[in-house]
């Protein structure tokens, strides 16, 4: 059931980000200190992570966000460049979806604040890149392939303030990333370890069966339009990943080896233009 609710979830994910909401009073741009604009990133955080994992409704997030004067950024939706239902470049059985990233505006701070998501559509299609025959005993966790990627990439460039990424197995439990592997004016980037395990009862888990990451930040260029979507790569065999350029068209991956892989972006980015 716990699966079911972050598929659901992201149903109200995509909508609110199609929702002005104006603000209680007009409020000016407050000078906030690295231990309160922490504490700021992380009070907006709380509240979309409750919405993501179905723990409140879209109107209670919604609220919740507009009594500490934070909003959704209305933008549209641009299709990229080759993107497909799932956006598999090279592997359509492993059925990703990368939802439309969301976005908020934080009134009192001015930092604008993007979450990004992704969920595999069935547990049989990560459950394909497993070792076959098993090679652990039940619970012990096992490395698929070498380590996955995961950013967020913006056509123009950035002011990084904080980020962080989450990856869930199927049953909801989290795995907490705290440290990017790439941080770059267009694109905010994690390479970490994607890993399984096989259940005495013969059934698997996933520790990447779904992900959740966000980006507090500043616009470089107020003014001029943006987009912002998110990209991923992921191994099995022996495969590893690793980043071999980052541009305002997005993040290029590269393979150590041509099998055992693919990468993926979303189908459309959100275009908005920053204050």
């Amino acid at each position: 059931m716990k699966r079911v609710k972050f598929i659901c979830c992201l149903l109200i994910l995509t909508f609110i980000c199609t929702i002005p909401i104006s603000a209680k009073n007009n409020q000016s741009i407050k000078v906030f200190s690295e231990e309160e604009l922490r504490e700021r990133y992380e009070q907006i955080q709380a509240i979309m992570l409750e919405l993501h994992l179905g723990e409140i409704a879209e109107e209670k997030a919604l609220s919740k966000l507009e009594d500490i004067h934070v909003v959704p950024i209305k933008g549209e939706s641009v299709l990229l460049e080759d993107g497909e239902e799932y956006s598999i470049k090279s592997n359509p059985d492993h059925a990703i979806s990368l939802p439309r990233v969301n976005a908020m505006y934080d009134q009192l701070s001015g930092y604008h604040y993007v979450a990004a998501h992704f969920f595999w559509t069935n547990t049989a299609h990560w459950q394909s890149d497993f070792p076959n025959p098993w090679p652990a005993q039940p619970g012990v966790g096992v490395d698929i392939g070498g380590p996955d990627g995961f950013g967020i990439s913006f056509s123009r460039p950035i002011n990084y303030q904080y980020s962080n990424f989450i990856t869930y197995n199927q049953s909801g439990y989290p795995t907490t990333w705290y440290y990017p592997t790439r941080i770059d004016a267009n694109a905010v980037i994690y390479i970490k370890q994607d890993y399984g395990s096989k259940m005495a009862d013969g059934s698997y888990s996933y520790n990447w069966d779904s992900g959740y990451m966000d980006v507090f930040f500043l616009p470089q260029n107020p003014g001029q339009t943006m987009s912002i979507w998110q990209q991923m790569a992921h191994t099995w065999g022996t495969t590893n990943v690793y980043i071999t350029g980052i541009s305002h068209l997005g993040i290029s991956w590269g393979f150590d080896k041509q099998t055992h892989k693919w990468e993926a972006h979303a189908k459309q980015a959100l275009s908005y233009t920053p204050q």
